[in-house]
């Protein structure tokens, strides 16, 4: 099996308990399963959970003010399990965006697939879409309530009925209340 890559994506505060999620990439094998382990101390992880072939999930509940370690695994169909992954970690704080912000999305020109950070300094019901050049809706990535926190989200060049789209220029555009915020990409096949 390949090294996973783990990333962590976001913290969010409410009352007295805080969620994390994490994302990393998928290996190449087929798997059946992959393995969360967190724990509070650097390569000691307490706790773990099979998350299943989703390569993005959210722990909730965790407490509030401390640091924890993660690492994922993957299991393929025959039960084995690949080594641990990078070890990523919380802060322990809670950080609140200060403003709203999308940032540029990595890999910028792309031609898989794009990931948008963006950040939110309050709870807010939120739309990022993707427009083509003449400003037609090509496809939602997120959309509801959020509580305030950094978040990311992922294009896969597909439109509403998950086709892939052509090359070209398009917008995301972040709406959340009254304030629009737009960034440029490019997709290359």
């Amino acid at each position: 099996m390949r090294y996973i890559f783990l990333l962590l994506l976001f913290i969010v505060t409410p009352c007295f308990s805080r969620a994390v999620t994490l994302q990393w990439n998928p290996v190449d094998d087929v798997i059946m399963n992959y393995r969360l382990y967190w724990g509070q101390s650097s390569r000691n992880y307490t706790d773990w959970r099979d998350v299943g072939d989703r390569t993005t999930y959210t722990l909730n509940e965790l407490q509030e003010g401390v640091r924890y370690y993660f690492v994922v695994t993957a299991i393929d169909y025959w039960g084995n399990e690949s080594g641990y992954s990078n070890e990523v970690h919380s802060s322990g704080e809670v950080v609140v965006p200060a403003r709203y912000e999308l940032k540029l999305n990595y890999p910028n020109p792309f031609n898989s697939g794009t990931s948008f950070d963006f950040d939110l300094p309050e709870d807010v019901t939120i739309d990022i879409t993707i427009y083509n050049a003449v400003g037609q809706r090509i496809k939602v990535l997120e959309q509801g309530d959020f509580a305030a926190g950094s978040y990311r989200t992922h294009w896969d060049g597909t439109d509403f009925t998950n086709n892939m789209v052509s090359s070209g220029a398009y917008i995301c555009a972040l709406q959340a209340g009254v304030i629009r915020l737009t960034r440029s990409i490019t997709l290359l096949r």
